[in-house]
């Protein structure tokens, strides 16, 4: 996957905080019009909610914007379109593939010319009984359990979870996807897919941790989307 790029913005960094609207200003409208969503006050607690949210609005906009300068774009001129099952496109450059998730106070994208990128990100800290048995498989349960501590077991939860997702991101199938047709196992020490959803070719990438936050990408080939206009 070396034609694969991965860029990280975090919102807590200075450069970031003090310079919010003349960033928003290098945007496109179409990610103006989300920054909008995020700018009405309200309650305290709402506000506050508000305001995470369109920092990470805002650095999935800058993080868009630093991946394009590698192809001698700006986000601003993009125009955005969707394909099957939500996965977002550039309508105008359609040969470049990318993908973006944010957690926390980071926000993170997948760019690629060769390969369709499904990237996630997630809170390692946190465990969800739920998931595990509600949506993991046997193999994946197994892989928690069998984690030696707390620690290893919700970093363990944190790494198949962002793979599973980072998968069907890449894919552009999304929620559609069941849930019981694709998983993860461990080959020499790293989670690879194993799947029945669709024809493909798919390669795992799991990133070294930022603080307590998980990132994977996927890379998946020679599938085909339904390409359709949006904003």
């Amino acid at each position: 996957m070396d034609s694969l790029k991965v860029y990280i913005v975090d919102t807590h960094d200075e450069s970031f905080t003090e310079n919010r609207e003349a960033l928003s200003r290098m945007l496109s409208p179409y990610r103006r019009a989300k920054l909008e969503r995020f700018a009405s006050a309200g309650t305290e607690a709402a506000a506050a909610r508000r305001a995470n949210n369109y920092d990470l609005c805002l650095a999935a906009g800058l993080v868009t914007d630093i991946g394009l300068k590698a192809y001698g774009l700006n986000e601003r001129d993009m125009k955005y379109g969707t394909a099957a099952g939500g996965k977002p496109i550039f309508i105008n450059h359609p040969e470049i593939r990318f993908n973006i998730s944010h957690a926390g106070h980071y926000a993170v994208a997948a760019f690629s010319d060769e390969y369709e990128p499904g990237i996630d990100i997630e809170d390692c800290r946190r465990i969800s009984n739920r998931i595990i048995f509600g949506i993991f498989g046997e193999e994946e349960r197994r892989l928690i359990m069998e984690a030696p501590d707390e620690a290893t077991r919700m970093q363990m939860f944190g790494r198949i979870w962002t793979v599973r997702e980072a998968f069907v991101k890449s894919t552009g199938l999304g929620l559609a996807t069941p849930r019981d047709a694709y998983g993860t196992v461990m080959k020499n020490g790293r989670l690879a897919i194993t799947q029945r959803v669709c024809e493909g070719e798919f390669g795992t990438r799991e990133l070294s941790p930022i603080g307590d936050y998980c990132i994977s990408v996927v890379a998946g080939k020679n599938i085909n989307f339904e390409r359709q206009a949006r904003g």
